[in-house]
């Protein structure tokens, strides 16, 4: 293929990423115990948009106001809490949005040709379409604009991470990094055909997952074992 795809080659490294994952969870685990700084302050500080503007307005009172907003979130005690980005290619050469459930770590892809609120916001709804959805948490890329829209459409909570803070959404970043063995930085995803990224995103979502007691994130989902 034009952009050098490899399934193999994916495969191979995605062993590799998952043990640096896990190095970077327990050097973080280690500043905030260090630090003596909240667990929750450092994972959790989400807010909606109109949270945001009055944010900058006026400081939060007390970090609680954002905790509350995570609770449940946090506890990946349900299924549909996603958390959603996007992967890009290089300039004119497309990208990807990608949600991602915290409980199960299942994936979800779609192409985008551009940043375009409006294609995102139909990639978007057409990936949830029949999937539990409790809330949403996303990137504060522009393409995101129109997040009101998609509230409505999804019946759910919609929620942004604090800028130049990805691990709030460390899920979805975690799940960014597989991608990106099968799609390095510079990838021409208009080259990238709907089938060829639907079977990487289900290689990786019946990979088995030490978090998930060697099941897989399809497994889990969908309540269903694999043969």
């Amino acid at each position: 293929m034009s952009h050098k795809f490899s399934v193999t080659r994916g495969l191979v490294q995605l062993k590799r990423l998952e043990q640096r994952i896990n190095k970077k969870i327990d050097i973080l685990e280690e500043f905030v115990v260090a630090n003596k700084v909240s667990s929750t302050k450092v994972k959790d500080g989400l807010y909606t948009k109109d949270q945001f503007t009055a944010k900058a307005k006026s400081e939060w009172d007390s970090l609680n106001d954002l905790i509350s907003l995570r609770k449940e979130i946090k506890e990946r005690s349900r299924i549909g809490d996603w958390e959603g980005d996007t992967v890009y290619g290089a300039v004119g050469k497309g990208l990807v949005v990608t949600l991602a459930d915290r409980k199960t770590r299942y994936l979800l892809a779609g192409k985008l040709e551009n940043r375009n609120s409006t294609l995102t916001e139909k990639v978007i709804i057409k990936l949830l379409k029949n999937k539990p959805v409790e809330s949403l948490s996303l990137d504060n890329g522009s393409e995101f604009a129109n997040f009101k829209r998609i509230e409505e459409q999804i019946s759910a909570p919609i929620y942004f991470a604090e800028p130049h803070k990805p691990w709030q959404r460390g899920t979805n970043e975690n799940t960014n990094d597989i991608l990106r063995f099968f799609y390095p930085k510079g990838t021409n995803f208009n080259e990238v055909s709907d089938e060829e990224l639907e079977y990487v995103v289900y290689l990786i979502n019946t990979r088995p997952r030490k978090c998930l007691n060697w099941k897989s994130p399809f497994e889990v989902f969908w309540g269903v074992a694999l043969a």
